[in-house]
């Protein structure tokens, strides 16, 4: 039986699993786990975001990670944990300059071409895990989502 709960601080290593398990070429894969680990835990920390899952037997299946405002978020949760994500900015810097300068990009996405006042909520994730694809499970949480959001 599948059982959809909040994401909870224990469950940060198996979202950083499904996660890399779910998007292996993607960008945010291609940095060391501690990053994801800190990117996670501050997601499931805030009280501004919504961090579900499915699993069953004690297995994540699906996850998703979102805001209930996406204005301003990125920068609000590097300052609730401001000391690691400087380490590791530190780190980046050193290690892989070019993934630094991305994660920035990122991080504070604007366009000049596109009017955007951000006031919307945003879904930052949704991992699922390649052996539940094309099942639903993925659509239901998504729509739990939404109803909590």
């Amino acid at each position: 039986m599948i059982n959809i709960r909040e994401i909870q601080s224990r469950d940060v290593d198996a979202v950083v699993a499904l996660r890399l398990e779910a998007f292996p070429s993607f960008f945010l894969s291609s940095l060391d786990s501690t990053f994801l680990k800190c990117y996670y835990s501050c997601f499931v920390k805030s009280n501004e975001t919504v961090s579900v899952c499915a699993e069953e037997d004690g297995k994540m299946l699906v996850l998703t990670v979102s805001t209930k405002m996406s204005k301003g978020f990125n920068g609000r949760l590097n300052k609730q944990d401001m000391a690691q994500f400087g380490w590791l900015a530190m780190k980046f810097l050193l290690t892989n300059p070019k993934a630094l300068l991305r994660l920035v990009k990122n991080f504070s996405k604007t366009s000049d071409a596109v009017e955007d006042n951000e006031d919307y909520a945003k879904l930052f994730s949704i991992g699922v895990s390649p052996t539940t694809q094309s099942k639903g499970v993925g659509e239901m949480l998504l729509v739990d989502n939404e109803c909590v959001m």
